[in-house]
């Protein structure tokens, strides 16, 4: 996922934060200063190779009581704008019609290792068309507003299918990954339904060493009374996921589902989410990684390349969308779309 050269801008970018915080002063004619904030970024490269060894040293990222006070003014602050902004735009996204939006939707399943770029290419170009009626998307986020309780950690959210597992209705059919069935109750039919779930390499182990550093959260396009199942699976004792959100918390585009990320109602530079399909994250580009869909291969290692990505970089960062646009360049690849 990173290129020697995004590890080197990261390294460069976190040892002048850290002399920042020492109090050291770096003036405007500093070369290596002015080197690091022009750096022209190379295109990614895409492997599925490790993102990058992990390092022992720790940034202190815990806020002071204050700090909190004013951070937490300034996003209620910055909410209201948001709101008031959307109640000015009257009667002009009243008429669109969201769930009729036609544009080129490329489905996930495309999103695997030797498609990847592919799936990023012909999917950003979708979404561009998309662009001139996000104010509409966040009108009917709005409407789906989420009271979480206030947290010093960042928010990690996390979708469920082909991101933490894969599920198949068809259980007996066979399997290269342990499988377990669990069943739930189709409301709609009032009908039990059974499942075979396979669990993503690596899934309890990345959830376990992530508490420590997030606020977990899952996100999920699935109806409640299914995703609620698996994650008796994945989280039986309750202790990982602090907040669960459904079908109904995202906004349907078309064939998307979309996920506005400010129905949180937090600072979204503190702000991350992990999915397979970017059409979740398409508002806010920046807080994404972009994970390949996982559909039952048993050397699957996404799970572990990313892991020390959002540790040792994401985890001390002042904003994760800065370093993540330096990373993926999503936001900056769609506006090329949208000028072009």
């Amino acid at each position: 996922m990173l290129s020697f050269e995004n590890k080197i801008f990261l390294e460069s970018y976190f040892c002048l934060q850290k002399l920042n915080e020492e109090g050291a002063s770096l003036t405007r004619d500093d070369s290596f200063l002015c080197e690091i904030l022009n750096y022209d970024e190379r295109e990614i490269d895409d492997t599925s190779s490790s993102v990058m060894n992990r390092t022992e040293n720790h940034l202190d990222t815990n806020l002071t009581s204050s700090k909190d006070k004013r951070e937490e003014e300034s996003l209620i602050e910055s909410t209201t704008c948001e709101i008031s902004k959307i109640s000015c735009l009257g009667d002009v996204s009243d008429d669109i019609s969201l769930e009729a939006l036609a544009f080129d939707y490329v489905e996930a399943n495309y999103n695997i290792s030797n498609y990847y770029d592919y799936y990023v290419s012909r999917s950003l170009k979708s979404i561009s068309k998309i662009t001139d009626y996000s104010f509409a998307i966040l009108r009917e986020s709005m409407k789906r507003p989420v009271m979480l309780p206030a947290t010093e950690k960042k928010t990690l959210v996390l979708d469920l299918d082909e991101t933490l597992v894969h599920c198949d209705f068809d259980i007996q059919k066979m399997s290269k990954v342990k499988k377990d069935i669990i069943s739930f109750i189709d409301s709609l039919n009032n009908v039990e339904v059974s499942m075979s779930v396979s669990l993503r390499p690596g899934l309890k182990e990345f959830l376990q060493e992530l508490t420590v550093y997030y606020d977990i959260g899952l996100f999920t396009a699935s109806v409640k009374e299914y995703a609620d199942a698996v994650c008796s699976l994945i989280d039986p004792a309750n202790e990982i996921f602090s907040f669960k959100l459904y079908r109904e918390n995202c906004v349907k585009v078309g064939k998307a589902h979309v996920k506005d990320l400010r129905i949180l109602r937090r600072d979204l530079g503190k702000v991350i989410i992990v999915d397979n399909s970017l059409y979740s994250f398409c508002n806010q580009l920046s807080n994404g990684i972009l994970i390949t869909s996982f559909y039952d291969e048993p050397n699957d290692k996404e799970l572990s390349n990313i892991l020390g990505y959002l540790i040792d970089y994401l985890a001390k960062c002042d904003d994760v969308r800065f370093v993540n646009e330096q990373v993926f360049k999503f936001q900056t690849l769609i506006d090329n779309y949208c000028y072009q």
